[in-house]
């Protein structure tokens, strides 16, 4: 109980804020270094920034996983759980709440396979602080929402992507947007327009996007995984999760081979799939929260004990830094030091803001309202 208590003080905040940007500080100073690399071999150049990735994101998948208490259910059919973490994979997840990339990395977290996992995501992000940096060193793939620019540079990076014997889960948020009420109007009248299933507790997904990773890696995934959060009582945020706020996520993910997308032209083959996996998601959110349950067996993937020791590490640099030399400066009234606690606090809290302000919905895209460019 005093545990959770302190895990929702401000002070347990201020903490894993500041074991967060040191250990990404460090992140990013050798993913720097790291970048040499990248013109003598590509293949070295990965091994030693995913191994970088792997050290520092343990504190952000621990946020979800060890820290916040989130209530986890995973359901597989068909016992497909068996491949997670052994196989390539594209992932196909709606968007409900501000932190849904973050819960899918904590997934892919119990399958070693955060280094791996890659990710849509608007090119703002890229602003964010360490965050933003180590992305782009992990090539996550940026988006600026104008499919003129965007089909350019992400046909370079997906092509990219596929060289190299390295694992990949390419996880695509097709809706390209959190949902909102006032987007889900959008989309139903995007839907009856354009003769398309209403759905329920979906938008309409966005094909280009999709089709454009689907063309280049074809020949490297073996599977598409269908995945589905459901948030029956809470929309989580950053802030649930930091103050330990109760929340209960259900995640519905099946397996389909890549084989299951047929036909000659890709982009028709991909669109018909792509509209028919939508029904068939919003058809399974339903059943969920009319019955609470869809017959699925529960998948009961064990949290990863690496991830909690990185990050009892890092925890433990840090506190150790703070007692044994940043406190002791500041009583000792050095001015040096108190002006540099100062600044350091002030950055702290800073960067907290601005990443939690790009984490939050208002601030995402209008689902049909910017008619006048292509959207992705």
């Amino acid at each position: 109980m005093a545990l959770t208590a302190f895990k929702k003080s401000p002070l347990a905040w201020f903490l894993y804020a500041t074991v967060f940007f040191v250990s990404g500080t460090f992140a990013c100073i050798f993913h720097i270094l790291s970048l040499v690399l990248w013109p003598i071999s590509k293949v070295y150049y990965r091994h030693v920034s995913m191994a970088i990735g792997r050290l520092w994101l343990a504190n952000l998948t621990a946020l979800p996983e060890f820290w916040s208490g989130l209530e986890w259910e995973v359901y597989c059919p068909n016992d497909d759980d068996k491949y997670f973490g052994k196989e390539n994979a594209l992932i196909v997840a709606n968007h409900r709440s501000d932190v849904d990339w973050l819960i899918g990395l904590t997934f892919a977290d119990r399958f070693n396979m955060v280094p791996a996992t890659k990710c849509y995501l608007k090119s703002a992000i890229k602003y964010v602080p360490l965050l933003g940096f180590s992305f782009w060193n992990l090539e996550h793939l940026f988006v600026k929402r104008d499919w003129a620019k965007d089909s350019i540079s992400l046909e370079r990076q997906l092509k990219s992507l596929k060289e190299g014997p390295f694992p990949l889960w390419l996880t695509i948020f097709a809706e390209g947007t959190r949902y909102t009420k006032e987007k889900y109007l959008k989309s139903v009248e995007f839907a009856k327009k354009n003769g398309l299933p209403v759905l329920k507790h979906h938008m309409q997904p966005r094909v280009k996007g999709f089709t454009l990773a689907y063309s280049c890696l074809k020949e490297k995934c073996d599977a598409i995984y269908d995945t589905t959060f459901i948030f029956p009582d809470t929309l989580p945020s950053l802030m649930h999760l930091l103050f330990c706020k109760p929340c209960k996520i259900v995640l519905l993910v099946r397996r389909l081979p890549i084989s299951v997308i047929r036909g000659e032209d890709d982009e028709q083959a991909c669109t018909k799939f792509l509209r028919e996996l939508y029904v068939t998601k919003d058809q399974l959110m339903d059943e969920y929260l009319q019955k609470g349950t869809v017959g699925w067996p529960r998948c009961y993937a064990h949290r990863n004990r690496t991830t909690f020791l990185l990050t009892t590490i890092w925890w433990t640099i840090v506190l150790v830094s703070l007692v044994f030399y940043l406190i002791p400066a500041i009583i000792s009234g050095s001015r040096v030091a108190l002006v540099s606690s100062g600044v350091f606090s002030l950055l702290i809290i800073i960067g907290g803001l601005i990443a939690r302000n790009f984490t939050m919905s208002e601030k995402s895209s209008l689902y049909g309202v910017k008619n006048n460019k292509k959207k992705l």
